[in-house]
Formats: structure tokens, C-alpha cells, sequence
């Protein structure tokens, strides 16, 4: 260690240490790229009332081989889900209408259906929303890799008769429909209606 020091100058040190000549110093490998997650052919129900919401998710899932039908509101979603059960519900839970919690409730409790829903939230989840093995909850804003990856989960784990008998096991009487819908006739007229439809074009 040497010290020199001139007076208003300043003060200079110097530091001279011994050490070992280094080696081969270790590769730096680049950052892995994400791997892109690939959906099986599904039906999607979306169900949201911000039209920009939808365009963004349809932006997101433009080159997957999904296709996506769209409802403003839970109450809408329900009479899709008697035509042509999805495979999977995107759910807004906040909406006008029917908001998603009230159409979980119903999807679950009252239909008794077990199709996967990722629920697509900004606010606060409540104690009421109906958690269960097939659902799960995806923050707004939210990426493109985890929106596929929580759908490409949920679509693996479901079995494969959440879906495809999900038609079956709806309610066929009105007066059975209207009990489960907790006396709501406009809505159990709308369900009816369009499972009636659908058993006409059937035939």
C-alpha cells in the first residue's frame, strides 16, 4: 500500500495485491425461451361483458385451435351452455345482468355441472365464489403464457364427460328447471327454449 498526499491536492492511494491468474471463465448461456403452450381443439365459452376484454382475449388466442363464443353476461352464458356445452368458461366475475359468481353458483349447485371455469378477476375474490378442483382464478392483468398454461391445466384434469354429457344432465321439465333456478321464469322459459331448438335440429 503507498500513500501520497499534497496539501489542497488531494490524496492519492494505491493498493497492489497478488492474485492467481484466472481460468477459462464458465459460459453464460442465454435465457431459456418460453415454450409455447399448445391447446387442444376445444369449444371456449367467454363470458364478459367489456367488449374490449373479449377482442383482447380473442387477440390472445388467435393461433390456437380453440374456438370462442362469446356472452355478456351469466345469464346469456346459461342458455349457451343448453345448446352447446364448452369445453372450458372463461368467467368475468363482475358483470351486469347475472355477474360470475351467480352463474358459478348455479353452474355448480343447481345444473350440476363440472365443466372447467378459469375465472378471470382485477378485485377481491370472496369466500362465497365456488372453489372446487376444476376451477381456478387468474388476475387481471394477466399474460398470454399464464392465460394458456391455467387453460391448458384445467383442459388436461377435466374429465371428459364434464362436457360432452353435460347436455344430458340438464333439467328437462320446466317445472323442474324452475325449482333449481330458484323460481326464476324468465330464465328457466329462456333454457327451455333453447333446449328445445337444439333437440329440433337434432331430429
Amino acid at each position: 500500500i503507498a500513500v501520497e498526499s499534497a496539501l489542497g491536492q488531494g490524496t492519492t492511494v494505491v493498493v497492489s495485491l497478488k492474485l492467481p491468474v484466472a481460468g477459462h471463465l464458465p459460459e453464460t448461456k442465454p435465457p431459456t425461451a418460453l415454450q409455447e403452450v399448445r391447446l387442444p381443439e376445444a369449444r371456449v365459452l367467454v363470458v364478459e361483458d367489456s367488449v374490449f376484454n373479449q377482442k383482447v382475449l380473442s387477440a390472445m388466442l388467435k393461433d390456437q385451435p380453440v374456438t370462442l363464443q362469446m356472452a355478456g353476461n351469466g345469464a346469456q352464458a346459461l342458455e349457451m351452455l343448453c345448446d352447446e356445452p364448452p369445453a372450458i368458461v372463461l368467467l368475468d366475475l363482475r358483470m351486469p345482468v347475472m355477474n360470475g359468481q351467480e352463474f358459478l353458483r348455479i353452474l355448480r349447485d343447481r345444473l350440476h355441472l363440472g365443466i372447467p371455469v378459469l375465472a378471470l378477476t382485477a378485485g377481491e375474490v370472496g369466500e362465497e365464489l365456488h372453489m372446487d378442483g376444476s376451477m381456478r382464478i387468474l388476475r387481471k392483468p394477466y399474460e398470454r403464457q399464464a392465460l394458456l398454461e391455467n387453460m391448458h391445466g384445467l383442459l388436461l384434469q377435466a374429465s371428459p364427460g364434464d362436457a360432452a354429457t353435460a347436455s344430458t344432465r340438464l333439467p328437462w321439465t320446466p317445472d323442474a328447471l324452475l325449482r333449481l333456478l330458484g323460481g326464476e321464469e324468465r330464465l328457466a322459459r329462456e333454457i327451455v327454449e333453447a333446449v328445445c331448438e337444439h333437440v329440433r335440429r337434432i331430429d
